[in-house]
């Protein structure tokens, strides 16, 4: 797999608006979700707005720390190309 030049990654508009949305919800700052998950804040921004690709394993660890439904789940499985996420309805 080619690996993307930075300038080459699309920002992730839909998946920053979901992360943010369960962060509100679950009252947890993006610092706090970044340790939560083994991630240092300034690469978890990056993650979340699209400049680094965001491994599964950190995508299936949000998802559990955050306890976010199927239907938001696949936004983050998109995110990661669908790389060793489960298949979601």
């Amino acid at each position: 797999m080619k690996r993307q030049k930075r300038a080459d990654r699309q920002p992730q508009p839909k998946l920053h608006k979901v992360i943010k949305r369960w962060l509100v919800e679950r009252d947890m700052t993006q610092i706090t979700l970044g340790h939560r998950v083994g991630v240092h804040g300034g690469y978890f921004s990056q993650m979340v707005q699209g400049r680094n690709r965001m491994p599964p394993d950190v995508a299936k660890k949000i998802i559990e720390v955050l306890k976010i439904p199927d239907e938001d789940a696949a936004v983050l499985a998109q995110a990661t190309n669908g790389l060793g996420l489960p298949e979601l309805p």
